[in-house]
């Protein structure tokens, strides 16, 4: 029986045949249980990642703007009253136009990672409930197990 099979015993509770087949049932179902843990792990390492990413570009967006925004109309004040000279005034909208653009850079990269977070989000909720259900479905065919055991005993 091969991995693939012992996974599909392990969703459908394929005792009887799981039992019958694979002398070494335990030793595969705790490998493919192990291999479920490690793929659960890096999903969330990876879900988390990106979450935080995509946080960390929003606020420093936020702040690029809160930052940089308020010199604009400073500088227009000080413009109209003659206080400003044409090369101050053409660096001012240079670096504000800078600002802006790098702004938006920022802000479509991080709502492309947060799509990103989302779907790494529902892969993450899918593969820990196909690692929830395996995990009690051998626990499932080792009671099943115990059980026949007991009844081929017989009552003590």
């Amino acid at each position: 029986m091969t991995e693939k099979e012992l996974r599909r015993a392990l969703l459908g509770l394929d005792s009887a045949r799981l039992a019958t087949t694979v002398p070494d049932a335990r030793d595969i179902t705790r490998k493919v249980l192990e291999r479920d843990r490690r793929r659960v792990r890096r999903l969330t390492v990876l879900t988390i990642a990106l979450w935080a990413t995509a946080a960390a570009g929003i606020v420093l967006s936020l702040f690029a703007l809160l930052a940089f925004h308020p010199a604009k109309p400073s500088s227009m004040r000080d413009d109209e009253k003659g206080r400003v000279t044409a090369t101050e005034r053409d660096r001012i909208d240079e670096v504000h136009w800078m600002v802006m653009e790098k702004t938006t850079a920022v802000v479509a990269i991080s709502v492309a990672v947060l799509a990103l977070a989302a779907l790494g989000t529902v892969f993450l909720v899918f593969a820990s409930r196909t690692a929830t259900i395996r995990q009690v479905n051998a626990t499932l065919v080792e009671i099943s197990e115990q059980l026949k055991r007991l009844q081929q005993d017989g009552p003590s």
